[in-house]
């Protein structure tokens, strides 16, 4: 509904240094690194941050919902579209359930970690529902959008930004949705600096979240731009052919990758 299911996220830079954390993550993030294994990986890393949960609190509470939320966004993602409907519900279901009953500013105060994942996985919800069916929690979503910008438009790279790229360019311009909102959104997260306590820094800027390159090239077709949005959409699969990753997001970047090539070859048949 608001957004394909292959973009939004960057995922997999930690948001705080790990040496920052009291708790030892080391078992679950190894976990973590090998989710691009498959289901059976990705379930292994689940269980291990969700047992580490029941135990944590502030920063290191943040840090394994943080996991959680990126491992369903990855496990959603490794679907595709063309997936089980149900079954990315039922994924992006449970992140947003995560996330409110961990994270809800009304227990921990307002984090752009709360806002965030709540948006990107309501977000992927929606695109597995269906437009007609979903429509009822736009207002909830714009909201995430919205007061998520007020605590720090720097996490995950210009996320809100990006985020909200993906819902205005889907969503009914009566929601505040429209391409050139779109395009504008696209232009800021773009522009982000990193979030501070970012793994790579120097790789967790706006323009490292490629899925961002397919919401602006989206946006390009719409305004009559078809040859610059072809040419962008080639310009970031030439870097991520040549090794131009973000550190920690290699795997969703490699889906995403597939996400682009498969929108350059929608526009040049048009």
């Amino acid at each position: 509904m608001y957004l394909s299911v292959l973009h939004v996220a960057g995922l997999a830079v930690a948001s705080f240094s790990l040496s920052a954390l009291g708790f030892d993550f080391g078992s679950a993030d190894a976990l973590f690194a090998l989710r691009e294994q498959g289901t059976a990986r990705i379930a292994e890393a689940r269980a291990a941050y969700t047992t580490a949960l029941t135990n944590l609190s502030g920063p290191e509470k943040i840090y394994a919902v943080e996991q959680l939320a990126r491992l369903d966004y990855y496990e959603g993602l490794l679907l595709g579209e063309q997936g089980s409907k149900d079954a990315r519900k039922e994924i992006y279901n449970r992140c947003v359930e995560t996330v409110e009953a961990n994270l809800a500013p009304a227990k921990v105060g307002p984090t752009p970690q709360y806002f965030y994942w709540k948006g990107t996985c309501l977000a992927l919800w929606g695109n597995a529902n269906g437009v007609s069916a979903s429509l009822g929690r736009i207002p909830e979503l714009v909201k995430l959008i919205n007061d998520g910008q007020s605590t720090d438009v720097r996490y995950e790279g210009g996320g809100f930004y990006r985020l909200g790229a993906a819902v205005y360019l889907k969503i009914p311009e009566i929601f505040g949705g429209g391409v050139d909102k779109t395009f504008e959104f696209t232009t800021r997260a773009l522009s982000s600096q990193p979030f501070p306590g970012s793994v790579d820094p120097a790789t967790a800027t706006g323009d490292y979240f490629f899925n961002v390159f397919d919401y602006r090239a989206q946006a390009l077709a719409k305004k009559g731009r078809k040859a610059e949005a072809i040419a962008l959409l080639k310009e970031a699969i030439e870097r991520i052919d040549g090794g131009d990753l973000p550190v920690g997001r290699e795997p969703e970047t490699r889906l995403h990758r597939r996400d682009l090539a498969n929108a350059l070859a929608s526009l040049q048949t048009l």
